[in-house]
């Protein structure tokens, strides 16, 4: 099973077409402009986190190419 970052229901977009995910209990691992995995186990995919609040988390998904350019692409095991 992999590790998810973010926890999110990727049918969930704002106006912005942006994904909402949940703010995980420990954010320090998320950064603006940070690499992610972000969904749940039987659907994820790569983000790249936009925005950050006390509350959730803005990202857009990404392709494994982009990810590899900002220097993630392993999918960590929990």
């Amino acid at each position: 099973m992999i590790q998810i970052d973010i926890d999110a229901d990727l049918m969930l977009v704002d106006d912005e077409d942006r994904y909402i995910g949940h703010l995980p209990a420990d954010p320090s691992r998320l950064q603006v402009g940070g690499i992610a995995i972000a969904g749940r186990p039987g659907g994820y995919t790569w983000a790249l986190v936009e925005e950050i609040t006390d509350t959730a988390v803005y990202f857009r998904a990404i392709e494994a190419d982009e990810a590899r350019k900002h220097g993630r692409l392993e999918l960590a095991a929990s």
